[in-house]
């Protein structure tokens, strides 16, 4: 159930915020309102994680947040790309891909580290 909600979520929020707003967000943002629902759900896994109190669950909860960072950094190179063009002829979207993988690989590795240690 919290899956199709998260797709339905996902699903609408960028119509929802252009009737908002009455702009285009997604032009404005190069596409990067689509990840909003990921990232909030990241931290809405810190959040979760970080309220129980165990000590290895803070722990866990304290790499995610900064895997969310990571991942808020990425986004605002996604988002910058075409502006940073003018300046930069390589734009900065080859950083959006690498943080990206930097994010990936962080997940991955927390999910291990939290399956095995407990946190």
């Amino acid at each position: 159930m919290s899956t199709a909600g998260f797709a339905l979520f996902s699903f609408v929020l960028t119509p929802l915020v252009d009737g908002l707003t009455g702009r285009d967000v997604s032009r404005l943002t190069n596409g990067s309102i689509d990840y909003l629902p990921a990232l909030l759900a990241l931290f809405g896994m810190v959040a979760a994680t970080v309220m129980r109190s165990e000590e290895g669950r803070v722990s866990t909860g304290r790499r995610l947040a900064g895997i969310g960072v990571l991942f808020l950094i990425s986004l605002v190179a996604r988002t910058a790309d075409q502006t940073a063009c003018t300046a930069l002829p390589i734009g900065t979207h080859a950083v959006w891909h690498i943080l990206n993988a930097a994010v990936l690989y962080a997940l991955v590795a927390t999910a291990i580290r939290h399956r095995e240690t407990g946190g």
